[in-house]
């Protein structure tokens, strides 16, 4: 609320102070599994144009990138197939839609305990979560669990080749630690599943003092509008 007032300029009374409506609703039947869900964004510089409502590709330029080659030497990578086997632990992939036509230079095919994942995706099942700036992460901020942030393009994305080059809620303030190279990545992924999958302190305290959530927030939504 302080930053959409702060930065966007509403109004006070444009908010209902319950959360966002997909915070109340748990999917049936849903337990937690010994799953980890890494979920990068798209990024614009790395895309072509929709033409015909489909994208161009970009080819070369995305094999060339930093975000392509940190992505393939950690799904390669035999400490992270270790990792994950020693531990019974399968990781899915997200790649986002818009780079669904990439997912073949990942060649992932052989890559046991690693999948591709573009279906709908049950949050609830996760011990952990990876992403650059998804906002799947609220979602796990929801349910208390790890988060840890990886942006291999760093610099590029400073530079504004994104459709945004910062981000509201900064990494210096959010609920993981940021990490930078596949190899920082691997040493934070090992230091959750060696601690049980149990948070930091700091990002614990985060988690808990972020959200003010309704018991029903699509029922409290619903009645103060039909009350307009």
């Amino acid at each position: 609320k302080e930053n959409l007032t702060k930065r966007y300029h509403y109004e006070e009374d444009d908010f209902i102070e319950c959360g966002m409506p997909r915070m109340g609703i748990k999917t049936k039947g849903a337990k937690v599994q010994n799953k980890i869900l890494y979920a990068p964004s798209w990024r614009k510089y790395l895309i072509g144009d929709l033409v015909n409502n489909k994208r161009t590709l970009k080819v070369k330029q995305f094999l060339n990138s930093s975000y392509f080659k940190e992505n393939y030497a950690l799904l390669h990578s035999k400490k992270l197939h270790d990792l994950l086997e020693k531990n019974n632990l399968v990781l899915e992939f997200k790649l986002h839609p818009i780079f669904k036509d990439y997912s073949k230079y990942f060649e992932l095919d052989d890559c046991k305990n690693i999948s591709l994942n573009f279906d709908k995706t049950v949050i609830e099942e996760y011990k952990v979560f990876i992403t650059d700036f998804s906002s799947f992460q609220f979602d796990f901020v929801n349910l208390k669990r790890p988060i840890i942030y990886f942006v291999p393009d760093m610099i590029e994305f400073n530079a504004g080749l994104h459709t945004y080059r910062g981000l509201d809620l900064e990494y210096k303030d959010a609920f993981g630690n940021l990490c930078l190279t596949e190899k920082e990545l691997l040493k934070e992924i090992e230091k959750i599943v060696k601690n049980k999958y149990k948070m930091d302190n700091v990002y614990k305290k985060r988690m808990d003092n972020f959200f003010k959530i309704s018991k029903d927030p699509c029922e409290e939504i619903y009645n103060v509008l039909i009350n307009e």
